[in-house]
């Protein structure tokens, strides 16, 4: 019974070392952290460690030369395709 609260004690004490480590990496920037794509899109970033990530999925239309990006439609259930190379 004392070994198993022992592992229980040594496991709790490393996952709190270990959320600890998480939560100094993670720095919450600037409230207004954006990036705007070529069609006006605006996204909120945040920053992690040295990088700094989107908060969601790119909708942007357009290359960055205003180039159209062509809509690829797949049918429902289709399998996706391998690439050729």
């Amino acid at each position: 019974m004392k070994n198993e609260k022992n592992k229980i004690g040594k496991h709790s004490l490393l996952m709190s070392g270990l959320l600890f480590l998480i939560s100094i990496s993670c720095e919450k920037g600037d409230d207004n952290s954006t990036v705007t794509d070529i069609d006006g899109n605006v996204y909120h970033t945040v920053t992690i460690g040295m990088q700094t990530w989107m908060l969601e999925d790119l909708k942007t239309t357009h290359y960055r030369n205003g180039d159209p990006i062509p809509k690829r439609e797949v049918e429902k259930g289709a399998q996706p395709s391998r690439l050729q190379s």
